[in-house]
């Protein structure tokens, strides 16, 4: 079963006093996200990420198509129920505590007394706000905010949880702390859809991911699907031994500590090359293909769709 359905899912906004123009913000789009997975929706800003999760959280209604959350529409209110989101630019109350605002937030999912503080107790201390939980938000960094925001998206044991953004404003530490924190979720069978910039979190957290260009959906699939198939090569590993074989035999290799590196373009040659020092009994260390990263095949998807706009297509 899929966690989240959408279907040529559209979305427009009027602009400007005097001359009235409508901007496109979603173009059609259509993606699914099973439950249990973790889901990467990249793209630039503007691209129509926050407008995509808006509609999904009921905060704001589509132009056309259909979205359905648990096979809900997002208006329902056991779908809602189902969901913990936290925006890009998370705003509360600056006079509260961080107690007293996820008492707050749970008091809106009807969370009984007691299971509330045990919740809210765990959920300080897993988002290192415990020091801090007397403490009013509006002394609170970025940072700081950001793990107030992921607290109250997590009050509810949420099924589906929505994160626009959720690595902004947190230093290194904070970063870890967060993708781990979003790992264990994952673990434990959540359906997880985020969107980042931090494209090396993206490669290594989600399972799968769709590519927004201005309000269009240009690639969906798998990490593997993505970039194994956009392979430059191969890479074969040896032992700094095999310097003098690898040089005999024409070949230019990279140091990597005390190993070296032999990239070929052709698979064919690559066996090859493996079945020989083999033959030598050459310590093999690894032998992969040569991926483009997500930050490459991001880039080269937007620079084909601006060509494409360039040119009138």
């Amino acid at each position: 079963m899929n966690a989240i359905e959408i279907k040529d899912l559209r979305k427009s906004y009027p602009t400007g006093h005097i001359i009235r123009k409508r901007i496109t913000a979603l173009r059609g789009i259509s993606f699914s996200v099973k439950k249990g997975e973790t889901f990467g929706l990249l793209g630039h800003n503007g691209a129509g990420k926050t407008t995509t999760f808006k509609i999904l959280t009921g905060l704001i209604f589509p132009g056309g198509g259909e979205v359905k959350i648990l096979d809900k529409s997002p208006d329902d209110l056991e779908a809602k129920n189902s969901i913990g989101f936290l925006p890009e630019n998370p705003y509360f109350y600056t006079y509260l505590t961080p107690v007293e605002l996820l008492q707050f937030y749970g008091g809106l999912f009807n969370i009984e007394r007691k299971k509330l503080h045990d919740r809210i107790e765990y959920l300080l201390d897993l988002l290192s706000l415990t020091k801090w939980k007397d403490t009013r938000i509006g002394k609170f960094s970025k940072g700081m905010l950001q793990r107030v925001g992921m607290a109250q998206a997590l009050i509810n044991d949420p099924e589906i949880l929505i994160l626009d953004e959720p690595m902004t404003g947190l230093d290194p530490v904070g970063r870890k702390e967060l993708k781990n924190i979003i790992l264990s979720l994952k673990e434990k069978g959540k359906t997880i859809i985020f969107s980042s910039h931090i494209l090396s979190d993206v490669e290594m957290i989600c399972d799968r991911v769709a590519i927004l260009i201005r309000g269009r959906i240009v690639e969906t699939g798998s990490i593997e699907e993505l970039l194994v198939k956009r392979s430059t090569g191969y890479e074969i590993e040896l032992t700094a031994n095999a310097k003098e074989w690898v040089k005999n035999k024409g070949l230019e290799y990279s140091p990597s500590g005390s190993s070296i590196i032999v990239t070929l373009k052709d698979f064919g040659e690559a066996q090859k090359l493996l079945k020989e020092a083999v033959n030598e009994q050459l310590e093999i260390l690894s032998f992969i293909p040569r991926r483009v990263m997500l930050e490459d095949l991001f880039m080269e998807e937007y620079r084909k769709y601006e060509k494409d706009i360039r040119g009138g297509s």
